[in-house]
């Protein structure tokens, strides 16, 4: 819908513009001008959400797994994919345990944070993430691996991504006995995520250009 209207909005513009500009411009060339420069900031919105692909690239296409079982609204692994909340796993962090979110079809990615927003302690010490086309069982280029914040950017990602998973290399280490985390939570700690991806805006051939946040 947004690109129909896009559409009509441009063609109207256009119209206006050529009629204003073309048919009246010998009785109000002032009028002739304002249009036709009506015309052009409408072509140039049309053209910033087109590359800017507002139009296909919502979080409303995206869903989000899990190993851990979920108990509850908390532990919703959709939960990692709206702004505004977090996911939690329903139990400590264990080697192996992962997390995966399909974009709903390939995208070029320039960042990937999996980063919690309200527990900060709750992260792995190691984790490792793959990526996927749309064909899940075929993995792009090589696992990125890193410690504490999981975060990944640049050359790192393939160039179209549909699917991320990260694992679990190594757990945080446990809390120690007495903490104020301990005490509420006690000593083995849990997987927060809130997910952050930023996105190409488009590409000529290998150079990329533009970056918004999806």
């Amino acid at each position: 819908m947004v690109w129909v209207f896009s559409a009509a909005t441009f063609l109207f513009g256009i119209a206006v513009a050529f009629w204003v500009g073309v048919v009246k411009m010998e009785s109000n060339l002032f009028l002739a001008i304002l249009f036709t420069i009506l015309g052009g900031v409408v072509l140039m919105v049309f053209l910033t959400m087109l590359l800017s692909r507002k139009i296909w690239s919502g979080r409303d296409k995206w869903y989000a797994t899990s190993s851990y079982p979920s108990s509850g609204a908390e532990n919703n692994p959709q939960n990692a994919i709206d702004k505004g909340k977090e996911w939690r796993s329903s139990s400590p962090q264990q080697s192996g345990q992962w997390f995966r979110v399909d974009l709903g079809k390939p995208k070029m990615l320039a960042s990937i944070d999996f980063e919690p927003d309200q527990y900060w302690v709750e992260k792995p010490k190691k984790w490792s993430m793959m990526f996927n086309d749309k064909n899940r069982n075929v993995s792009l280029g090589k696992p990125v691996s890193g410690e504490s914040f999981i975060s990944v950017a640049g050359h790192d990602i393939p160039k179209l991504v549909q699917y991320i998973t990260v694992y679990i290399e190594e757990p945080m280490n446990d809390m120690e006995e007495g903490s104020n985390y301990a005490k509420r939570y006690g000593k083995h700690v849990f997987w927060t995520i809130s997910l952050r991806i930023k996105e190409y805006r488009f590409c000529i051939g290998n150079k990329k250009f533009g970056i918004h946040e999806l």
